[in-house]
């Protein structure tokens, strides 16, 4: 969906973003966007963020989810390394993607997860991975990986198991 969504915007550059409380800002990266969610302004963690049109009391963080046509993303990496840099996507490379003029959009996350609150966790840390991934061992888990409205897809080959035949020193 997000894929279609970059497709038919004719964007550069797609950012997967959520709304979050404006008091929450200073943990993400914020979208700055206009009315049809065009970025206009990309801020990393700022005090005072910029509010959605459509949400007065919301801002749109950036989950770190892009979709980049080849050439724009192999021109702003060419560039960031030949540039003084920290080599960060919210930092230098979206930002500079946004100042340029390129089409860069917002795709709203939208949560089929059926529970009260949306589900989504900024794993920067150990710590943010640690606590994600013990959402998914709970009772009932926040995030459901059984719903068959939202299948996960993956792949899992069907290998022999591993032979060990040698136990010298």
């Amino acid at each position: 969906r997000m894929l279609d969504v970059h497709i038919a915007r004719g964007a550069r550059l797609t950012v997967g973003a959520i709304e979050v409380p404006v008091s929450e800002a200073g943990r993400y990266g914020i979208l700055e966007v206009d009315t049809d969610a065009r970025v206009v302004g990309f801020r990393e963690k700022p005090d005072v963020p910029p509010v959605v049109p459509w949400s007065p009391g919301s801002c749109l963080a950036s989950m770190g989810v892009y979709i980049f046509d080849t050439e724009v993303l192999t021109s702003a990496l060419r560039h960031d390394a030949e540039s003084d840099s920290t080599h960060d996507f919210g930092r230098d490379i979206v930002p500079r993607l946004v100042g340029s003029g390129e089409r860069v959009y917002a795709y709203l996350f939208w949560d089929e997860n059926k529970k009260e609150a949306q589900y989504w966790r900024d794993v920067g840390t150990l710590d943010a991975y640690f606590e994600a991934s013990m959402d998914l061992v709970e009772v009932d888990p926040v995030f459901n990986l059984y719903d068959p409205d939202w299948p996960l897809r993956t792949y899992q080959p069907q290998l022999p198991p591993a032979k060990f035949v040698f136990d010298d020193e």
